[in-house]
């Protein structure tokens, strides 16, 4: 072999290693679990580990998760070692409903006395949405059809 051609190579395949080391530390992305609470996917949560690292549940039931407290809305997630509360903020007039679009569904509707017809709604998916209909205590958002259960989430702000 050319020996131009085998230090092109060399280089290329060092590039190749620092790219892939660069890719493998970057962090995981969140993966959505499902709820928290009475009802929810699951009621408690593991102890925080390296194999549920940025595995994040919706709080459906208020109470005390992983030593914290906890109010319907709220979102925690594990950092590998802990988990991690994110406030809905619906202290500041914001609620934030979740509930799983079954697979082989088009629609859900989240019912609920704080929407209102002038209610802001912000939709939160995996998937893209197709339209989204409000009316005083109901939002419906329709998708394409899903092949598996998805999480679906809409904050409500007036």
């Amino acid at each position: 072999m050319d020996s131009s051609i085998l230090a092109l190579a060399l280089a290329a395949l060092k590039k190749a290693k620092v790219a892939n080391e660069r890719i493998d530390a970057l962090p995981k992305p969140l993966a959505p679990m499902g709820t928290l609470g009475t009802g929810g996917t699951i009621e408690s949560l593991p102890t925080a580990s390296a194999d549920n690292y940025g595995y994040y549940y919706v709080v459906i039931t208020d109470g005390t998760y992983a030593g914290q407290a906890m109010k319907a809305g709220d979102t925690t997630f594990s950092n590998g070692s802990a988990w991690v509360l994110v406030p809905s903020g619906d202290d500041s007039g914001s609620l934030v409903i979740s509930q799983t679009l079954t697979a082989g569904q088009t629609s859900i509707t989240f019912s609920n006395a704080a929407i209102l017809a002038t209610s802001f709604i912000s939709v939160a998916s995996e998937a893209w949405y197709e339209s989204v209909s409000q009316t005083t205590g109901s939002v419906t958002i329709t998708f394409p059809e899903q092949s598996t259960d998805m999480l679906v989430q809409i904050m409500v702000a007036n």
